[in-house]
This record gives C-alpha cells, structure tokens and sequence, in this order.
C-alpha cells in the first residue's frame, strides 16, 4: 500500500522535478535531481524498514495468492461481501476460518477479481505463531522479549504492543497479561 503511494507520488512528482533540470551558471545555484530508480528504491527501502510484516507457521504472510490459501487451507467457512474500500482504491473481501482461528482480509484490484492477502487477524482457537513464535496465549513479557528491539513505544501501550506501525505492522492485543489476539497488516489508511 505505501510501496504503490510512493511510486504514484514519484510519477507525479517527476515532471515536476525534471523542470528543475535546467543549466545555471553558477555551481551553487544547481538543482540536484535524483536518479529516478534510487528515488524510487529509496522510499520503497523505508517503507520496507518501517513497515515490518510477519509471517505465520513459516508461509502465511501478506500477498499470498488465494490459490495458494485455498489449496493450504481449503474453502473459507464464511466470505463477505466484496466491498470496495476507498482508501485503498481496492476491493477487499473477509474470508472466515473458525476452527482455525484465523480471518484474512483478501484483496483485489477488481471486483470479484483474484485476490491476496490483505490483512491477517489471529483470534482464538488458532495456533498459528509469528515467525518469532508468538502466538494467542502468549505472556505479554513473552512478546516483549521477543520483539524488544522492534516495539512501536509511540503507539504501544499496556493493551496494545505494535511492531513496526499500525499503517503496517503486527499489532498484539493484550488482555489480563497474554496475546488476545493479533493482526498483521494494516490498522489504519
């Protein structure tokens, strides 16, 4: 999501920069234009190095194909309604799995077209674990340790642990010192 709001903001910025691009006299009044495939690298970098993704049982993650879910976890107990979500400029559909304990938020650029994961939520009865082994149940010290140099202080609290942002990251819910339920994704546009 940030990946395409960068590249869409460079394609619009570099008509603009490239007016810019113009012969001076003088070495001081040069403007720098970057390279265009650096720029584009560079924010693809931070937004990579912000954003910190996991992934479940060593294969469930974000932008799995759902054919591969479909085949790993067969039909979906439940679908929603394909709606489409203006802050994304996509559609996205809720695929229930109950006795998994898992929902994900599938994801198309069309309606009713093939779809990805979007977003994760892990709830209660799943056994699925983070790549670090955290999973529903676990102390909220437990995912502390785990995640000690990743923790989101700004927008973590007692109840909430997140791991990178909640534009993309992990978010723990805490409830009575363990792991509640947890979601991969994004939180918030």
């Amino acid at each position: 999501m940030k990946i395409q709001f960068f590249k869409k903001s460079f394609l619009i910025l570099l008509p603009l920069m490239s007016c810019g691009n113009q012969t001076q006299t003088a070495e001081k009044d040069l403007v720098h234009i970057p390279d265009t495939a650096s720029f584009v690298n560079e924010s693809i970098k931070i937004v990579e190095k912000d954003d910190i993704l996991e992934t479940l049982n060593g294969w469930l993650r974000i932008g799995v194909e759902q054919k591969t879910i479909i085949d790993s976890l067969g039909i979906p107990d439940n679908k929603g309604e394909d709606e489409y979500w203006g802050a994304t400029g996509t559609y996205v559909q809720e695929w229930k799995y109950k006795a998994l304990g898992l929902i994900l938020y599938m994801e198309s650029g069309e309606f009713e077209g093939n779809k990805k994961v979007f977003i994760i939520e892990v709830v209660s009865p799943s056994s699925y674990k983070t790549s670090k082994g955290v999973g529903i149940g676990a102390t909220m010290d437990f995912v502390l340790k785990k995640y000690a140099n990743e923790i989101n202080e700004e927008e973590s609290d007692q109840d909430v642990i997140i791991i990178g942002s909640i534009y993309g990251g992990t978010c723990f819910f805490i409830k009575e010192g363990k792991v509640n339920n947890f979601i991969i994704g994004a939180l918030a546009d």
